[in-house]
């Protein structure tokens, strides 16, 4: 179980940052 929250934490980050590269690149 928490593997899972750890995994979706991670995932859901790199999301975020990705989206903020690309509010940055506008």
């Amino acid at each position: 179980m928490i593997r899972l929250i750890q995994r979706l934490l991670k995932y859901t980050s790199i999301k975020h940052i990705h989206h903020q590269l690309l509010i940055d690149s506008l």
